[in-house]
């Protein structure tokens, strides 16, 4: 059941790969795999070659079962796991970041952001609807998206425009650019 529960944590579509993983994390689910195998059908569904998403009867549980603490954890994993499959495509990119947002995790918040800021214009481009979620965070006069570490708030200001600047929405690059220079005045 704990590796069900950990795994109604996930959003959107995910690999078995990224699954086992998840089995893994301690304390680790005995035979992992051969569990995901018999949850394949009842609890988690097929949705294409390699690709499963939770039951909608499960989503989520696992917050109602897990800590908050627990339930971070996991949703950090998730993030920093997703970078360790041998593909990734955009979805599993607005996955890592939706986990790493939600867990307020340092660490899976800046390798995120930093693939982000460092990736091709074009290829975000192929990401920026599936993030746009993102760009709209914390638009307000002085508020950070990261309060308690300024410079992990910069590189994700630099994350959101890098999505708005790739997009075909651009109507926030200038709010986005107002909290960019809140965020460099900071760190002065």
């Amino acid at each position: 059941r704990v590796f069900l529960y950990r795994l109604s944590l996930m959003h959107g579509s995910f690999s078995r790969e990224l699954a086992i993983s998840i089995g893994k994390l301690l304390p680790e689910v005995f035979l992992c795999g051969e569990v995901f195998e018999e949850l394949v059908g009842p609890w988690i569904e097929q949705e294409g070659y390699e690709r499963y998403r939770i039951s909608p009867l499960l989503s989520g549980i696992g917050k109602n079962i897990f800590s908050l603490d627990e339930t971070n954890s996991i949703h950090t994993a998730i993030s920093l796991n997703i970078f360790k499959q041998k593909q990734v495509n955009q979805y599993d990119v607005s996955n890592a970041l939706f986990h790493a947002y939600i867990s307020k995790s340092e660490e899976a918040l800046a390798n995120i952001a930093s693939i982000i800021v460092r990736e091709k214009s074009e290829h975000i481009s192929l990401l920026s609807d599936l993030v746009a979620w993102f760009s709209l965070i914390a638009l307000k006069d002085g508020q950070m998206i990261y309060e308690s570490n300024p410079a992990l708030d910069l590189i994700l200001r630099l994350t959101q425009y890098k999505i708005v600047a790739s997009s075909s929405n651009k109507e926030d690059a200038l709010v986005i650019v107002a909290r960019l220079e809140e965020s460099l005045t900071k760190q002065e």
